[in-house]
């Protein structure tokens, strides 16, 4: 999923999904760079 988040947010969050708490990771939207994907 996508959302815009402040810049000084760190590598990690947690949003609520469907009444559920979840750890996710942030990273910047460019997905694929060059046909190739830029993150792990």
């Amino acid at each position: 999923a996508l959302a815009r988040v402040p810049r000084a947010t760190t590598d990690s969050a947690s949003v609520e999904i469907r009444g559920k708490q979840l750890q996710v990771r942030v990273i910047r939207p460019g997905f694929v760079r060059n046909g190739k994907q830029i993150f792990n």
